[in-house]
């Protein structure tokens, strides 16, 4: 073959010479044939062998690994000691438990579904009336299929596109529909025709349930929760419009609305200081009031949430709402309808029992749930007793007191909570020390909105508490953006006013409009630091003055905002002060004029990075000690002083000698008071003084004054841990390791 490529390649002969090409053909075809025939004898001998080994495996080894098997199980079981074996049995039952529980789920969700599809003739979730006008249109959501009315659910207008309900908005299935839509074809004609055809999109069923009843599926909204709560929980509208419940404002709770007013609008709620409909009052409350009388519903036999009684005369019975027009037993009559609000005279917001409904079992629509599901549906849920107060303080409880305590999840969230945001154990935004006590100024305060503690004195605050006073306050980021959200909400209510005016009310009604506080915070820009890349923080308020402003303006014209100089900047109180070329001025603003640069496009030093982050933005400050030099480098180390902080490097403020300095030292020339093994022996020497010198008194009570040091120091080591992977190179670089950190006798 070699020999005849290199005859083409002659110039005497012309190139791509068929009758040359073919004359080879039979030479090549015949070493084809024999390769085919040397593949075909190895293939038949692999083929051979594997019926030999399969053979063996049959008929040698399978009986002889299962005798083996057997006699080790029946030996495992004859010898197995009876607490495993009651945890085997144990086991075996939870399994068998979890099964049914998932048939259940299964056989429930079929039925809902079921009756979803005959419910298609467009019958709402919320009033079960069919009828529709034309500014009260029935919607089905795309994700979950459920229909409601506009004015039900509080939609101000039909959308252009698919329309979505609250749960599914929020638990994002409109994207993944949008998501898979987008990645398949249609199959129509302009696709092509050897493309896999359209596969229906799956969706998971929503991970909520109605706090008042144990249905799974429906119209849902949002209800309020504690603040240690932070799992979002949800309620039927239509179990919400039955027991009275109140839209309310996220902001100002006291202005309220009935969710039971038919008549709700846009403009109703502008007027109102409504922020959005998608959240009613806590139902904590309500829920606790059935509780407490022990009551039942009639039809699942199950005691989640609340429920109506009967409206027959001495009746006792009580049912859910879901469960009376579920099984289509009962006789309800809803309060409104797709014209509004039912008179008097029709006796809305009524139920009788199946007993006082006198319905005849032939007249039983065909998808309503057998009452046999719904008792299984109420099985789901284990009953709800009322939380227990504790019986005494948490540090006098006895272990077998704290652990039943602590069983209930809420409990366990709200110790958690209080122990995040107590004072004890927190340091200082600013200098990074502690509570001192010492001075008037060195007092912690807490911001009330984004729960940031600083000492009076280093955020130049003067507070004036008295004793006994919370120590809170707000900083002055959290204050810009409440002003600023004031701000463009007074701006969006004008312009409004301004259109209301242009147009006929009833025009004003049909239009599109949209809830005026519902995007505001949206548009206000977050404060964040421009001389680091760490978001959030102890923000103060920046300035920068350009030698000649107005040339500037007129050169950049609209880009000037863009630019450092054209707009409000802000600065960690920590980054100003150990900046040496920034000050903090009479008027309570830092002065970055020096380190930002002359176009306002950044700041100065910016061929210096981070040796912590690597990133190139802000300003770096240098390592005190004289003599450091970076590795590979005649110039010192330079660090952000937040990204430096975190790490657990050195940052001291010395402001009470006389050179009123700010320091900040690398991890080769900062003290032992910094080193990571120090930070292990401060936390160690919490629990010491709870559980003895020896850590003997393990079951000591913990009081939360306690759990909220013991609390946050643990977080300043998981903070400096995050930076593991560059001690590590610390290390490394410097020939170090743990040993100048032990102590003698203390192994490595």
């Amino acid at each position: 073959t070699n020999n005849y490529r290199k005859k083409i390649a002659k110039p005497e002969i012309a190139p791509l010479s068929l009758p040359k090409r073919t004359a080879s053909r039979p030479r090549i075809q015949l070493e084809q044939q024999l390769s085919f025939i040397h593949s075909n004898d190895l293939l038949q001998e692999l083929q051979r062998k594997q019926r030999v080994l399969y053979k063996l495996e049959l008929q040698v080894l399978k009986p002889q690994i299962e005798t083996l098997l057997y006699k080790t199980l029946a030996e495992k079981v004859q010898y197995a000691s009876p607490y495993e074996t009651n945890e085997r049995n144990q086991t075996k039952k939870i399994l068998d438990g979890y099964q049914a529980i998932l048939k259940q789920k299964r056989e429930t969700a079929t039925a809902w579904q079921a009756q979803l599809e005959q419910d298609m003739d467009a019958v709402c979730d919320i009033c079960n009336d069919g009828e529709v006008t034309p500014d009260n249109q029935i919607l089905f959501c795309e994700a979950c299929n459920v229909a409601v009315h506009q004015r039900c659910y509080g939609i101000a207008s039909v959308p252009a596109g698919d329309y979505f309900c609250r749960a599914c908005i929020y638990f994002k299935r409109d994207q993944v529909l949008a998501r898979g839509r987008s990645g398949m074809h249609t199959g129509g004609k302009g696709d092509d025709a050897d493309a896999p055809p359209r596969r229906k999109i799956e969706l998971q069923p929503l991970p909520i349930c109605c706090e008042l009843c144990p249905m799974k599926h429906g119209a849902f909204v949002q209800t309020q929760i504690e603040e240690y709560q932070m799992r979002a929980k949800w309620v039927h509208v239509v179990c919400a419009k039955w027991h009275g419940l109140n839209y309310v404002n996220v902001e100002k709770t006291s202005n309220s609305i009935s969710i039971s007013d038919s008549t709700i609008n846009t403009s109703t709620v502008s007027a109102l200081n409504i922020v959005n409909l998608d959240m009613i009052e806590n139902v904590t409350f309500l829920k606790k009031h059935f509780m407490a009388f022990d009551k039942k519903c009639c039809l699942c036999k199950g005691q989640r949430g609340a429920m109506n009684t009967c409206s027959a005369e001495n009746c006792d019975n009580y049912v859910h709402i879901t469960c009376a027009r579920s099984s289509g037993l009962c006789a309800v009559i809803h309060g409104e309808s797709s014209e509004g609000k039912l008179s008097p005279e029709q006796k809305p917001w009524s139920l009788t029992c199946p007993k006082h409904s006198n319905i005849d079992p032939n007249d039983v629509r065909p998808n309503s749930i057998p009452i046999e599901q719904l008792e299984a549906q109420a099985k789901l849920f284990p009953p709800e007793t009322p939380a227990k107060p504790p019986p005494r303080p948490l540090h006098k409880m006895t272990v077998k007191e704290r652990q039943e305590y602590f069983d209930d999840e809420e409990h366990e969230a709200m110790f958690l909570a209080n122990s995040i945001y107590r004072f004890e154990g927190q340091k200082c935004a600013v200098c990074n020390q502690h509570d001192s006590g010492e001075e008037a100024d060195s007092y912690l305060v807490k911001c009330q909105e984004c729960n940031i503690f600083v000492h009076e004195g280093c955020y130049g605050l003067n507070l004036k508490l008295g004793e006994g006073e919370p120590k809170l306050f707000l900083c002055d980021s959290c204050k810009y953006i409440e002003q600023e959200a004031k701000k463009r909400k007074e701006e969006q209510l004008e312009q409004q006013k301004t259109e209301q005016q242009q147009m006929d009310e009833e025009e004003y009604h049909d239009t599109k409009t949209t809830v005026i506080e519902e995007q505001t915070l949206d548009k206000v820009i977050v404060p964040s630091c421009n001389l680091c890349v760490k978001k959030g923080g102890a923000l103060k308020k920046a300035y920068a003055n350009h030698i000649n402003l107005k040339k500037m303006q007129k050169k950049l014209g609209s880009n000037f905002k863009k630019c450092l100089f054209g707009h409000q900047i802000w600065a960690h109180a920590m980054c100003g002060f150990w900046c040496p070329l920034t000050h903090f001025d009479n008027s309570g603003k830092f002065d970055c004029t020096m380190v930002i640069m002359s176009n306002g496009l950044g700041h100065i030093h910016r061929k210096h990075i981070c040796a912590l982050c690597g990133r190139w933005e802000g300003i770096k400050v240098s390592c005190a000690h004289k003599q450091c030099r970076a590795w590979g480098d005649k110039k010192p180390f330079r660090f952000h002083p937040s990204c430096a902080l975190e790490a657990g490097l050195e940052i001291s403020d010395n402001c009470k000698m006389s050179n009123n300095d700010f320091q900040l030292c690398c991890f080769q020339h900062s003290k032992c008071d910094f080193a990571l093994r120090a930070k292990f022996e401060d936390l160690i020497e919490i629990e010491r003084f709870r559980a003895g010198p020896e850590l003997t008194k393990q079951s000591t009570a913990m009081t939360p004054a306690h759990a909220s040091r013991l609390l946050q120091f643990a977080i300043n080591i998981m903070r400096c841990l995050g930076w593991a992977w560059r001690w590590a190179e610390w290390w490394v670089e410097l020939g170090d390791n743990w040993e100048p950190l032990l102590d003698e006798g203390q192994n490595e």
